[in-house]
């Protein structure tokens, strides 16, 4: 998202809040053909089809539902 401009590569860096990705699938989830994994939010089309193409080398689709890990370990305290 930074190469959006929704974060600074250097400290003045201006942050553009429209820009980044929203609705993401949560791991593990079941999706239909056609169902959007995301919804990219760009400021240009060229920084969008960039975007889109590293959003879709993070993501893998497979068809059996991977072991989710718990996002807490433990609670101390």
């Amino acid at each position: 998202m930074v190469e959006l401009g929704g974060g600074r590569k250097v400290e003045g860096d201006q942050l553009n809040l429209a820009v980044g990705l929203s609705d993401v699938a949560r791991l593990g989830t079941k999706l239909s053909k056609g169902q959007p994994m995301a919804v990219l939010h760009a400021a240009r089309a060229a920084d969008a089809d960039r975007a889109e193409a590293a959003v879709r080398a993070a993501m893998t689709l497979g068809t059996s539902a991977p072991n989710v890990p718990e996002l807490i370990a433990e609670r101390i305290g």
